[in-house]
């Protein structure tokens, strides 16, 4: 019986240090994944910033390229303006000549044929004025 006790005893200190090693070993590992699972948290954290950091520097760079579209299509719209204006001037310009010519031409067929009619009038005032006098003769 002795032996039966001892051998209880050994099997109950046996069973208590498997049970000391095990609570040991849950411990360490809890201990292990806690640190792995903070490491894995400050790499996400790590990442997540960088990720964030790379999309602000995307839309950053997009509203810049944006921006600069916008200028150039300002600068080429102002542009187009000024030479559709110049062009508007031109036109005004060579319209109002080819007035300005047909005007003078008009003026100056209007004086051919005022000076002829004069000239008619006188060669008809000449022509009454010998047929008087050859009436009168």
């Amino acid at each position: 019986m002795d032996s039966l006790r001892t051998d209880a005893l050994r099997t109950e200190q046996a069973k208590f240090q498997l049970e000391q090693k095990h609570a040991r070993d849950v411990k360490e590992l809890q201990e292990k994944q806690k640190t792995e699972v903070e490491r894995l948290v400050d790499h996400h954290t790590s990442v997540k910033g960088e990720l964030e950091k790379a999309y602000n520097l995307e839309v950053s760079m997009t509203q810049d390229e944006h921006d600069r579209k916008l200028e150039e299509l300002r600068k080429s719209q102002t542009q187009q303006l000024a030479d559709e204006k110049i062009k508007g001037e031109q036109e005004v310009e060579r319209t109002r000549s080819r007035y300005q010519e047909q005007i003078a031409r008009y003026k100056e067929n209007s004086e051919k044929q005022l000076e002829e009619l004069r000239r008619q009038s006188d060669d008809s005032v000449g022509t009454l004025k010998r047929a008087r006098e050859r009436g009168k003769a």
